[in-house]
């Protein structure tokens, strides 16, 4: 579907396939009562992207692009993001399966103009992930931009412990189609935050419940970037390391009750400058506003941090909810 338009316009933008700095991914995520309810943007531009149903990245493709002798990059506008993403959910609500609401917004919109979609329903044990259908080229750095907003539409008031279980972003090697498929929920709950069972996968945002058993480092609400390890493990938080900061991979030493509930990330992926050269991630999450003098924002740098991540060829890129 407009795979030839987009042929087209890479042809015509003459640029390279993805240059440091250049992949940009604007998304927001919205809340709901007791629950985090993520939302897609409608707009995404210089984003590198991948077949949907192979495990090779668009580089290692061919087509009448490549052929020519041009490089590739992918411009999409917000038609043609909202095109390429999809939603999907677990668990049921109201006695039907739960499937997600890309209604839900109608016209609101976050701080960067997304469209607010809903993941999980208001009620206890759903969840839901907005993805896009094509994956990120994990060879070269890429950058996402967006906001959490676990919090109903129309509202931001300060968070608090036990809302939800989970709001945030993820960065999976799962084919996009299989993304909630991959995730054990009966058996996981909230506690695996929508990624426990996924091999190589991260997750950047907000933990509102601790789950001893899951490695949760302290009571929610905290920031914390999780990752998993080549069986699908959830792997333990870091602290602070030699007081160096954003060498901690949670918000070491304070939660999140003072940050209000609008939330803007953003995340850095490297292929390189983490040990032994392998991949690194750098992500900063800051509220748009504090109370009582709170700290402003909260830095992971896994480079700075000498935290080992696994190297991939490919991500998926979603937002996820899960309480």
């Amino acid at each position: 579907m407009g795979e030839t338009k987009f042929r087209k316009k890479m042809y015509k933008s003459g640029k390279f396939w993805v240059a440091a700095g250049m992949t940009a991914l604007t998304v927001g995520v919205v809340g709901a009562q007791r629950v985090g309810l993520p939302v897609f943007t409608d707009g995404l531009q210089e984003a590198s992207a991948a077949t949907v149903t192979s495990p090779l990245t668009i580089d290692q493709v061919t087509d009448a692009d490549t052929q020519a002798g041009a490089s590739r990059t992918v411009n999409w506008n917000g038609s043609s993001a909202w095109n390429n993403s999809d939603v999907t959910g677990l668990g049921t609500y109201n006695g039907s399966t739960w499937t997600a609401d890309r209604t839900y917004g109608g016209q609101s919109k976050d701080p960067a103009g997304a469209t607010y979609v809903k993941l999980v329903a208001n009620g206890a044990s759903t969840a839901g992930y907005l993805y896009l259908t094509r994956q990120f080229d994990a060879t070269k750095t890429f950058t996402i931009t967006g906001y959490l907003h676990p919090n109903v539409k129309d509202a931001d008031t300060w968070m608090t412990r036990d809302y939800s279980d989970w709001t945030g972003l993820l960065l999976t090697p799962t084919d996009p189609n299989k993304i909630a498929s991959s995730y054990d929920f009966g058996s996981k709950g909230g506690g695996g935050l929508g990624i426990e069972g996924m091999k190589n996968a991260f997750a950047l945002g907000v933990d509102f419940h601790k789950n001893s058993d899951k490695n949760d480092p302290a009571e929610g609400p905290f920031a914390a970037l999780r990752t998993t390890n080549s069986s699908g493990t959830l792997t333990a938080t870091q602290g602070l390391q030699n007081n160096v900061a954003g060498t901690a991979t949670y918000t070491d030493g304070y939660n999140l009750t003072n940050w209000n509930t609008t939330i803007k990330y953003t995340l850095t992926w490297n292929p390189t400058g983490g040990p032994n050269g392998g991949p690194s991630i750098k992500a900063t999450m800051t509220p748009t506003g504090t109370r009582n003098s709170e700290k402003t924002s909260w830095t992971v740098d896994t480079a700075a941090g000498k935290v080992t991540l696994p190297s991939v060829s490919a991500l998926t890129f979603g937002l996820n909810a899960i309480n």
